[in-house]
């Protein structure tokens, strides 16, 4: 607290807290916590209610003025798990942004394993431009791993009302196993939200988004292979 009318009073504050089993009888919790930037912070539970770790882990941008948010957490089935989250630069705050889509594993001691800011899915082919996505589901991949699907702007503009839908599936040690960008789900770049995907119980997905006022339906292989057409089915 300030003892003077001179000292500076500054007040952080966290939101939007997600929780996911620890495997252990405990849980894992993330929160988006904002001060001058926001981060990202994270902090193990036991069954018992015991904070377990001393200090929370912190995540922070790669660089000045970077904002964390949108973190969302699933378990890798062993003990440890995962954050997917959103990394925005602000070239000059608040009108142009760059936007990373990341996502990051943590063992069950707070370690991060997978270095340089984890493996990143999306990042802007031109950092003097706005760019961006917006995270959308992740789930397990039923082999340890995780499967990640998000809304892209790359085929358009960040400033644009539409962009296009892409998955992509990591592995235990940070592999990215489909291409490289990820797997296009739509075809004309009319989504405006991000698409939703559930296990196919095989190490896939299926995959329902919104396009062009339509709804698709696609399913996606373990090796990312698009099932039932290019587009999917309406």
């Amino acid at each position: 607290m300030p003892t003077t009318v001179d000292e500076e009073l500054f007040v952080g504050y966290g939101d939007s807290p997600k929780a996911v089993s620890d495997e252990n009888g405990g849980a894992f919790i993330a929160a988006t916590y904002h001060s001058f930037y926001s981060s990202v912070r994270i902090q193990r539970i036991s069954k018992d209610g015991d904070i377990i770790w001393n200090d929370p882990l912190i995540l922070t941008g790669s660089k000045h003025q970077q904002e964390l948010f949108d973190a969302d957490i699933i378990s890798d089935g062993k003990g440890g798990m995962y954050l997917a989250y959103s990394d925005t630069y602000f070239i000059e705050y608040p009108h142009i942004g760059n936007g990373y889509l990341r996502v990051q594993h943590i063992d069950s001691t707070g370690n991060q394993l997978w270095s340089n800011y984890g493996v990143t899915l999306l990042a802007p082919a031109d950092t003097t431009q706005p760019s961006g996505g917006a995270g959308g589901e992740y789930i397990s991949d039923g082999e340890n791993g995780i499967i990640v699907a998000w809304l892209d702007y790359r085929n358009t503009s960040v400033i644009s009302d539409y962009g296009d839908n892409y998955i992509q599936r990591i592995d235990f040690d940070g592999n990215c196993l489909w291409d490289s960008g990820g797997v296009r789900i739509s075809t004309k770049s009319r989504c405006s939200d991000p698409p939703r995907i559930v296990t196919d119980g095989n190490s896939g997905a299926v995959v329902y988004y919104f396009e062009s006022r339509s709804i698709y339906f696609q399913r996606v292989d373990r090796y990312g292979n698009k099932l039932w057409g290019e587009r999917g089915i309406q």
